[in-house]
């Protein structure tokens, strides 16, 4: 081997030393470019979660204050038609649903923000 290959070999695996040494640095800069889009998406799911529980919430109030109203009186034809909606609806509720529950209303609770962020170098920050 001459001078000039060693010179060039020993550059070389200088070169990789401090790629290597670079990489944790490297996979975890490509790591958060990749997830931040995803942990956006995240939180704005969860304020549109919220905003469509508020939203529940008025409306099951709303509901609750119309029931406890009086009833208007209705005309026979109005209270024919009210009485063939409410056969209809049990007609399609499944037995195991009462009318009012549909699977739609039930929403499951999700944390209120995430609590972790990863981390390739294990130095996890949290949020």
């Amino acid at each position: 081997m001459t001078e000039q290959q060693l010179a060039d070999a020993r550059q070389r695996l200088a070169d990789m030393e401090d790629l290597l040494r670079d990489l944790p640095e490297i996979f975890e800069r490509k790591f958060q470019q990749r997830l931040q889009p995803l942990l956006e998406r995240h939180d704005r799911l969860l304020e549109d979660n919220q905003q469509l529980r508020q939203q529940m919430r008025q409306l099951t109030a709303t509901n609750a204050e119309m029931r406890q109203l009086p009833p208007a009186a209705a005309s026979p034809t109005e209270q024919h038609q009210d009485t063939q909606a409410t056969v209809a609806m049990r007609e399609e509720t499944p037995p195991d649903q009462t009318p009012g529950t549909a699977a739609g209303l039930q929403l499951p609770s999700l944390p209120e923000k995430p609590t972790r962020r990863w981390s390739f170098t294990g130095k996890g920050n949290a949020a």
